[in-house]
């Protein structure tokens, strides 16, 4: 099987992506699952959506094609969310704005969030909520909150 990971957090000292590097070391290593890849919103950053985006140049094309490549390949995903005022960060929701159902479409996924409060369970509401009606994901019923 193929993972991929997605941290949602842009922050560049971010929780998010030191615990999808933690699960990826689990498959990879504990688990040793196929390829994992971990797209790491603050490392790798990707264009923001707007309207007509399709058609616009190859510069962003270019960037999101490669993204988009990688996470077509894969069979499961976890998705790493922090929690930001109760609410997901807008660079998480961009992704789910650019991804198709081509991506992310009938594959199962893990909802992780990590939070500095005792919640958590509001990202996990947004993502189940917001994210599914156009990507199609499938998230599983269990979560983690970290």
């Amino acid at each position: 099987m193929h993972y991929a990971i997605v941290s949602g957090s842009v922050r560049e000292k971010a929780q998010s992506y030191k615990v999808g590097e933690w699960i990826k070391h689990v498959l990879e290593q504990e688990l040793s699952v196929g390829e994992v890849y971990h797209l790491a919103l603050n490392r790798q950053p990707i264009p923001n959506w707007e309207d007509g985006i399709r058609e616009k140049g190859d510069d962003w094309n270019e960037t999101w094609r490669e993204v988009s490549h990688k996470l077509r390949k894969m069979d499961a995903f976890v998705i790493v969310c922090p929690e930001w005022n109760g609410m997901i960060p807008a660079a998480l929701m961009n992704f789910f704005h650019l991804c198709t159902q081509m991506e992310l479409a009938h594959k199962p996924a893990l909802i992780v969030t990590d939070s500095v409060v005792d919640n958590g369970a509001y990202p996990v509401a947004e993502l189940r909520m917001m994210t599914y009606k156009n990507t199609k994901i499938c998230y599983i019923p269990e979560h983690v909150i970290v």
